[in-house]
């Protein structure tokens, strides 16, 4: 990447990567996990997802016995979780018999920040289908950026929330490879 551009790539990009499409044919950024079973056993950390390749359990989990399924456990007084690191804890004062098998239900999303020049004027571009459309917002970042269309982008320091991915336009440097990434959003 151009050393000027790089030096002007000074906001935070967070893009949750595309997994499908929902019921209602709308794009989806998270994998839901139904019931997966977990020891837990004094107060030490079972793992629950692992956070390689940037795999970041979301709010909401749910934790129920394994037997019926009818009770549920209380985050902060039956559990707790380290949304980084994957895990759960069961606490002291738990009502959770220790080495008991529970269910637990949760979301998790993949996540990666990247350094981005970001920049908001009107551009008339082409679309993947060819129709001209104006894009608002334009995201200079490093061309390795692992980054398609469908993914979610939030950019650090704006009110715009989830603009929406028209266009990424792959710009090469004289030799042909790939300098830089320029994502066209609304």
């Amino acid at each position: 990447m151009d050393a000027e551009l790089l030096a002007l790539c000074n906001q935070t990009v967070t893009r949750y990567a595309y997994v499908g499409y929902d019921d209602h044919n709308d794009f989806t950024w998270q994998t839901d996990i139904t019931n997966q079973d977990v020891v837990l056993t004094g107060v030490i950390a079972s793992i629950v997802l692992s956070p390689a390749n940037g795999k970041l359990i979301m709010a909401g989990m749910t934790v129920k016995d394994s037997a019926t399924g009818l009770i549920t456990y209380g985050l902060g007084i039956d559990y707790t979780i380290d949304y980084t690191a994957g895990t759960i804890v069961r606490t002291v004062t738990s009502t959770i018999p220790t080495g008991a098998t529970v269910h637990v239900s949760y979301s998790w999303q993949t996540v990666t920040t990247f350094k981005a020049r970001v920049e908001y004027s009107n551009k008339l571009i082409r679309d993947k289908n060819g129709q001209e459309i104006i894009a608002t917002c334009q995201v200079y970042c490093d061309g390795s950026t692992v980054i398609i269309e469908q993914d979610k982008i939030v950019i650090s320091g704006t009110s715009r929330a989830d603009p929406e991915i028209l266009v990424i336009q792959c710009n090469p440097d004289e030799t042909g490879a790939i300098d830089h990434k320029v994502i066209f959003t609304r």
